[in-house]
C-alpha cells in the first residue's frame, strides 16, 4: 500500500531539502469536530449505584455519615456536567499542546482533496512508502505513538460514559462526510519534534527513502516544477524518485499523471 500527502508548493523544501514533515495539533485542523470529547456523564448510574450500595453498608457500621448524605453526594456525581465540563476542556488543552498528528490517504488523485490541501492544484502530492519504518515504530504492543492507524467514518459520535470510553475512538473517528479521504493517522508527541517554527509548526524528520514519487497538480507553477526536477536531479540519494505532471482528462471529471524528466 502506497500513502501520499497533499501539501501546498511552499513546503518543497521542507520536504525535498530538508527532510522534515509536519504533525499538526487538532486544533489546528479544518473539521470542528477533530478530537472532541463526547461524554455523557461520569460512569454508568447503575455502576455508581452499585458503588454506593457498597459505602451504605459501611456506613451502617461505621455511622460516619447518614443516608441521606450519602445520597446527595451520589446525585452530584451522577450529574456531575461541570466536572465533565472541566474534565473535556483540560483533555482537549491536554491533546491539543501534546499531540501532534500526520494525514495521510491511500488516493493520489482526489479532486477535492488536491483544492483542499495542495493549495487549488498549484501544489503536490508525495508518494511514502508505507513498509518505512518511521511508520512502524511503536515502543510497544500498547503504544498509541509512532505507528500507522486507520480513521473509521460513522453517523453517530461515540457518545458514553467518562469510565466505558474507548479513546482510539475520539482520535480515529470521523464523520462520513470525510469517508472519501481514506485518511491513515500517526501520531507524535509534539515534545519529541525536531523542529518548532512559530513556535506552533512542529515538523519531524524522516528518511529520504521513504518517498516513491512526487505528483504535480495540474495548476503548478513551471518555476515549481523546475524546482522540483532540479533537486531530484542534483541530489543523489532522491534520484530514483518518479516526477509525475498532473493533467487534466478530456473525458472524465479526473486528473492523469504522466511523468516526466524535464519541463516544458
Amino acid at each position: 500500500m502506497c500513502l501520499f500527502k497533499y501539501m501546498p508548493e511552499a513546503r518543497i523544501d521542507d520536504i525535498l531539502v530538508l527532510n522534515k514533515i509536519r504533525f499538526t495539533q487538532p486544533i489546528c485542523f479544518n473539521d470542528p469536530f477533530e478530537c472532541k470529547l463526547t461524554i455523557n456523564s461520569i460512569a454508568p448510574d447503575d455502576y455508581i449505584v452499585n458503588l454506593y450500595k457498597e459505602e451504605f453498608k459501611k456506613i451502617d457500621i461505621m455511622n460516619r455519615l447518614n443516608k441521606e448524605q450519602l445520597s446527595n453526594s451520589l446525585e452530584k456525581i451522577i450529574n456531575g456536567k461541570n466536572y465533565i465540563q472541566r474534565f473535556r476542556t483540560k483533555f482537549e488543552e491536554i491533546l491539543n499542546y501534546k499531540w501532534g498528528i500526520l494525514s495521510l490517504t491511500t488516493s493520489k488523485g482526489n479532486l477535492l482533496m488536491w483544492a483542499h490541501y495542495a493549495n487549488e492544484h498549484k501544489g503536490f502530492t508525495v508518494e511514502f512508502n508505507e513498509e518505512s519504518d518511521f511508520f512502524h515504530k511503536r515502543e510497544d504492543k500498547e503504544s498509541f505513538f509512532n505507528h500507522l492507524h486507520k480513521v473509521d467514518y460513522s453517523n453517530y459520535r461515540d457518545l458514553t460514559s467518562l469510565i466505558e470510553k474507548q479513546y482510539a475512538n475520539v482520535f480515529l473517528t470521523k464523520s462520513t462526510e470525510w469517508e472519501y479521504e481514506d485518511e491513515y493517522r500517526v501520531f507524535k508527541q509534539l515534545s519529541s519534534a525536531n523542529e518548532v517554527k512559530n513556535e506552533n509548526i512542529y515538523l519531524f524528520n524522516f528518511p529520504k527513502d521513504m518517498i516513491n514519487a512526487i505528483y504535480c497538480g495540474c495548476n503548478m507553477d513551471k518555476v515549481h516544477k523546475e524546482k522540483i526536477l532540479n533537486i531530484l536531479s542534483n541530489d543523489n540519494e532522491l534520484s530514483y524518485v518518479k516526477l509525475y505532471y498532473g493533467e487534466i482528462s478530456t473525458k472524465y471529471y479526473k486528473k492523469n499523471f504522466n511523468e516526466i524528466n524535464k519541463v516544458t
